[in-house]
């Protein structure tokens, strides 16, 4: 909170109160306006404050007493009027620079700065001289034990030639905790657009001060730093910020900059380094500078033996993040395209791989992930994330590929990962129409369907398409629930409105249609939320999922769900869990050798034992001799209608809960 205030005049809506002050003062002898000063009422403040200049240097004694006396606001408030003073008011400021409390040196040099506002004194030969600030006198603010009067330092200095600052920058620079987002601002408005040579030198010099100091190989504070990077606006109770070093620093100081200067003390940095969290925190920096160079260091990172899997993901993000034409020449190279390759090798990182292609525009790569796509070897989410790239990138024979692999679904009942990517490859290359023809296709397994109706719906026209299909009963009772849904909280208003118009959302029988549009209108409690999802009679949602470190995990964790999802897509998942199983919780139906039938997610298989978690939150143990068949369910654990019979104000709770759900966001652990 700011001590003082920038400006001496009354805003429009105090003016009349100050200038009935201003009249009464005048006309009552015995007022002394230093007593105003003290008042909380602004308007009083503005009136004191001009009286006190109106007396000119007789006011000064009274201001000195209160600025010795008085409490830090009145303090404060004394040291503005006093600044403003000819002749004493910039000696007296300077004084202030003393002062034992920070917050009166940050506020003396907030006055001292504003002495520049335009920063230069242009002269009438039309050149700028040196700002109105003494130099010599704020060198040992640079070593202020508050961080705050050191930022204050920085602003005021952001456009002072170099050469007159360049050590006490410097300074400041190199007293960065590594975690303070707002103290980074301050050098990044002070630091960033200087001279070549004195970010060279900088960079030179923390690198230096790093490789004599060493740093540990634990968990850093790394860039966007808290808590700017935060879903959050403050720290909450118990959270304990990852700690910095001196190496994690320099990251986060060269991903503050974007210079290219800082790109050898990186590498230097690296070279030496055993730690992984400081090797991802180059990542980020390299990824947030311009230069070639920057690149350059990330593929020889990447091509370097010891680089962590996790780091070559970071990497190949870095990248796709890259795609906008900064580093094209890069992009282009023979270097570049062999870190493709090898990422597509790897399953592990395939994925980001085939992102990167799709997001840069890699025709070249085509081959390698037609290549990919029929290698029944490879694990099933590469071909699944490479079937969809050839669509994305409109590799027009992809359409027979994948009407080929949808009708070996059909006849195997195949409802894999490739199976879907085949869909969306489809719908990519021939439009809706096709997407349509599936979704009346009753020979093929319904999850298909399912999905082609998602993907159909997402366009006008697919949506006006199966709305005729829903009009005339051809969609199953799953599917036209489902489809009610999607299209009464569409993204585009006209098939909100096709929608109210044909099919309203009561005339759905089996299942209650929740409208998102609705649900916003009301406010949401996270504790009577929070209630719902633990001990509901119907819905228990903890009886499979935990939210808070307790529970079971039948299904997912949703500690951190409301940082993957919306309160529309919430709503969505909850209604239709059927829509997108994560592949770690697929289920699995066993039939056992007695004719009974055994349905849950397989936890555990350990000398000849399967444990199996159920529906209802519990575990079960089978015999595997026992186990006649076992096969892979395609719908969810979690039954559809869980929350059919809730209040749209709890279906708000409900959602407002899983929407706070975002542990971790604030701080890694």
């Amino acid at each position: 909170m700011a001590l003082i205030a920038s400006s001496s005049k009354p805003k429009p809506r105090l003016h009349l109160t100050y200038h009935r002050l201003h009249q009464s003062s005048k006309a009552d002898a015995t007022f002394v306006p230093i007593d105003w000063l003290k008042s909380p009422n602004m308007a009083m403040r503005l009136a004191a404050r001009d009286q006190l200049l109106a007396m000119g240097p007789a006011a000064r004694e009274k201001l000195l007493q209160l600025f010795k006396s008085g409490s830090v606001f009145e303090q404060a408030r004394a040291l503005a009027v006093l600044h403003a003073i000819p002749k004493t008011g910039k000696a007296d400021t300077l004084a202030a620079l003393q002062a034992s409390d920070p917050r009166l040196r940050e506020a003396a040099l907030k006055l001292l700065s504003e002495d520049t506002s335009s920063e230069f004194i242009v002269e009438g030969n039309g050149e700028t001289s040196a700002p109105l600030l003494d130099i010599d006198k704020l060198e040992t603010l640079a070593k202020d034990v508050d961080a705050g009067v050191r930022r204050e330092l920085l602003m005021s200095l952001r456009r002072v030639p170099t050469q007159d600052v360049e050590e006490i920058l410097k300074q400041c620079v190199s007293t960065w905790d590594g975690q303070d987002r707002f103290y980074l601002e301050a050098i990044r408005a002070a630091v960033r657009n200087r001279e070549a040579d004195f970010l060279s030198s900088l960079f030179t010099e923390l690198c230096e001060k790093a490789l004599s100091t060493g740093w540990d190989d634990g968990l850093v504070a790394m860039p966007p730093f808290f808590p700017i990077g935060s879903n959050d606006a403050f720290l909450r109770p118990g959270d304990q910020l990852p700690p910095a070093n001196i190496a994690s620093s320099l990251m986060g100081l060269a991903w503050g900059l974007g210079r290219a200067e800082a790109v050898p003390a990186i590498a230097t940095i690296l070279m030496k380094n055993q730690s992984e969290s400081i090797e991802q925190a180059a990542i980020i920096a390299l990824a947030s500078i311009d230069a070639i160079q920057a690149g350059e260091l990330l593929v020889t990172l990447y091509e370097d033996p010891k680089t962590s899997p996790e780091s070559r993901i970071q990497v190949l993000k870095a990248f796709a993040a890259r795609a906008d034409g900064r580093w094209q020449t890069l992009l282009n190279s023979d270097d570049f395209h062999g870190v493709i390759r090898t990422a597509l090798r790897d399953d592990g990182l395939s994925g980001d791989a085939i992102r990167l292609i799709v997001t840069s525009k890699l025709d070249l790569f085509v081959d390698a992930l037609l290549e990919l796509v029929e290698d029944s070897d490879r694990n099933e989410q590469s071909r699944a994330a490479a079937l969809a790239a050839l669509g994305k990138l409109r590799h027009q024979p992809i359409k027979a590929i994948a009407m080929r692999l949808l009708n070996q679904a059909k006849q195997n009942r195949d409802t894999g990962a490739v199976s879907k990517s085949a869909l969306e490859a489809l719908g990519a290359i021939a439009g809706v129409q096709p997407l349509v023809d599936i979704v009346q296709d009753e020979e093929m397994p319904i999850a298909l369907r399912q999905r082609a109706i998602q993907l159909a719906s997402s366009t006008f026209e697919g949506a006006q398409s199966l709305m005729e299909l829903y009009l005339k009963g051809a969609l199953p009772d799953d599917l036209a629930s489902e489809f009610t849904f999607l299209v009464h909280n569409h993204s585009d208003r006209k098939v909100q409105q096709l929608a109210a118009r044909k099919m309203p959302k009561d005339s759905d029988a089996k299942q209650k249609i929740f409208d998102y549009n609705d649900l916003l209108a009301l406010q949401g409690n996270i504790a009577r939320g929070r209630e719902l999802f633990e001990q509901h009679k119907e819905a228990v949602c903890s009886r499979c999922h935990r939210a808070t470190g307790e529970g079971n995990l039948v299904g997912p964790n949703l500690a951190s769900i409301g940082t993957k999802y919306g309160a529309k897509e919430l709503l969505y998942h909850i209604q239709y869990p059927n829509a997108a199983i994560n592949y770690n919780f697929v289920s699995s139906s066993l039939l056992m050798s007695d004719g009974s039938i055994v349905t849950g997610l397989v936890l555990d298989r350990n000398s000849g034992v399967i444990t199996l978690g159920l529906a209802n939150g519990e575990t079960t143990k089978v015999e595997e001799e026992d186990v006649e068949e076992e096969k892979t369910q395609t719908i969810s654990l979690m039954p559809s209608g869980l929350i059919n019979n809730f209040t749209p104000q709890q279906v708000a709770d409900l959602v407002e809960y899983l929407v706070s759900l975002r542990q971790g966001d604030a701080v890694r652990q």
